[in-house]
């Protein structure tokens, strides 16, 4: 109780400076929202997407921020001598 407690105030602080222009940081979390929103209705309906949406979400914005600048290449040409020897 006494965590949930501070997480309100903690929150009900960080809202207090709202601004009426969205911020950078809202801009993006808006727009990650809506083209998520937007594939998933168009691919499993509005059933679908009340349903699926959380996960689906979750799932897009972990690999988008988590793995920006990897390099997704398979790597061929990196075959181990003991494979390549064959």
């Amino acid at each position: 109780m006494f965590s949930c407690g501070w997480a309100v105030i903690s929150l009900l602080m960080i809202g207090s400076g709202r601004q009426l222009i969205p911020g950078r940081l809202q801009s993006v979390a808006e727009i990650s929202y809506e083209f998520v929103a937007t594939m998933l209705r168009s691919s499993a309906g509005s059933e679908g997407h009340e349903v699926f949406f959380p996960l689906v979400f979750s799932l897009f914005m972990f690999i988008a921020v988590l793995e920006p600048g990897r390099d997704h290449s398979l790597h061929l040409h990196r075959i181990p001598a003991t494979l390549s020897s064959r």
